[in-house]
């Protein structure tokens, strides 16, 4: 499943109804649509002691409507950024990933690369099924900048394959300590350690989520917690914020099946749960956790759909496969529960592009987010039409910004390149 790439052609517009619950706290209760920032709404978490960590517990109940948060009070040095269109340039739906200070795009079986400013910088490897090539979309992208190296993996590899970033020529593999079905890596290149986020599989033979290796797959560390084991199919995903330390980030495992379960820090060498909900519905919704510096994330997912025929099992049978299944799943997400890490303050959130005017994001505008950026790719059309959605006045909006909102409607062509929005989340202000 690619749930994590998505561009607005894949976006649901979901309004969520929520029936508001007398809360307590102050401020009053938002009206739906008000834009405002995270502390003007009411608290919705609380802090739980687990031992010697802090678990922080939302409440849906108390979330009481669905507001507007807009990109700028969320994430600085917000970028705008054309991809170069030409003919060996074009990725259209691709996926996305923005690691370093590249953005990489998977598209038509080829990884390519671009700069921060949205100039084509070629290839990486190519595909088939000799050394340095893939056959299918790689399931994770890390880029060493001071090294000047570029690794990827795909799902249910033995291996990482590294490629030097400046011409995208494949160098060598580097062996894995275990097999990876799912994961995030962290590679440091000059001192030759790998630190790895897995999901781990049933019945896959291990149940590291998380290890630290060498280059020579020799392993150092791990973290193994069996109740994190998913079922082995590759709709399942791992959240983790390894790009910027290898050594403390969050982590959480995506499972199309619905459990109780939690987000966790990762630090000292340990899991220490930091983030879950609870849940008034006997049922447990699919969802998936999110975290930036400054806020956890649920989002609430729909039912998922099969898009193509679901697997059946024979009666009486138990799989014990780690093969892929036959099947792939869409999951559509709906408005994401947002809430502040200190505060504990927060609400459903719609999502204005500031940056570009009023124009509002109601569903998936974390999916291609990491914990340390806010990711949006949009292929052009959908891009215009966003924009022709949006109000030509906005309260508390210049309409300078409105004019130039227009006039970039205008330059759009059916024929560019995708544009893409980066921007990094900003850190809280004290500690928390």
């Amino acid at each position: 499943m690619k749930k994590r790439f998505i561009t607005l052609r894949s976006l649901i517009a979901v309004a969520i109804a929520i029936v508001a619950v007398a809360c307590g706290s102050k401020p009053p209760k938002q009206s739906s649509g008000a834009v405002v920032t995270l502390d003007e709404n009411p608290v919705i978490a609380r802090k739980k002691p687990i031992g010697k960590d802090t678990l922080t517990v939302v409440d849906l109940s108390k979330a009481d409507s669905t507001i507007i948060l807009k990109l700028s009070d969320l994430a600085e040095d917000i970028r705008f950024i054309r991809l170069q269109n030409s003919n060996s340039a074009l990725v259209a739906d691709g996926m996305t990933w923005v690691a370093g200070n590249r953005i990489i795009v998977y598209t038509d079986g080829v990884v390519r690369q671009f700069d921060m400013e949205g100039n084509y910088l070629g290839r990486i490897g190519d595909r088939g099924h000799g050394p340095g090539q893939y056959t299918i979309a790689p399931s994770e992208v890390y880029v060493d900048e001071a090294a000047e190296r570029i690794y990827l993996i795909q799902p249910g590899t033995t291996k990482i394959m590294m490629y030097d970033a400046k011409d995208g020529s494949f160098i060598r593999n580097i062996p894995l300590a275990y097999k990876l079905e799912k994961g995030r890596i962290h590679v440091d290149t000059e001192n030759k350690i790998v630190t790895v986020a897995a999901a781990p599989f049933k019945y896959s033979g291990h149940y590291a989520g998380i290890w630290v290796q060498d280059f020579r797959g020799r392993l150092k560390s791990s973290v193994t917690k069996r109740h994190l084991a998913v079922n082995p199919d590759y709709s399942n995903e791992v959240m983790a914020g390894l790009a910027a330390s290898p050594t403390a980030f969050d982590y959480s495992v995506f499972s199309t099946l619905t459990r109780p379960d939690t987000l966790y820090t990762y630090s000292d060498g340990k899991l220490h749960p930091s983030f879950t909900y609870t849940w008034d519905n006997k049922k447990l919704p699919v969802h998936e956790y999110r975290s930036t510096p400054d806020f956890f994330a649920l989002v609430l997912l729909a039912n998922p759909k099969y898009t193509n025929a679901k697997p059946k099992s024979k009666k009486g049978s138990k799989a014990k496969s780690t093969n892929v299944p036959d099947s792939a799943f869409s999951v559509p997400a709906l408005t994401p529960l947002v809430v502040d890490r200190k505060s504990l303050r927060g609400n459903f959130a719609h999502l204005m592009l500031d940056n570009i005017g009023p124009v509002i994001i109601k569903t998936n505008w974390l999916q291609q987010s990491t914990p340390e950026n806010f990711v949006m790719t949009f292929v052009p059309m959908d891009l215009a039409d966003l924009i022709k959605a949006a109000p030509q006045t906005f309260e508390g909006m210049d309409q300078s910004v409105i004019k130039s909102m227009n006039q970039l409607r205008d330059s759009i062509h059916p024929k560019d390149n995708n544009y893409v929005i980066v921007g990094k989340w900003k850190q809280p202000e004290e500690k928390i």
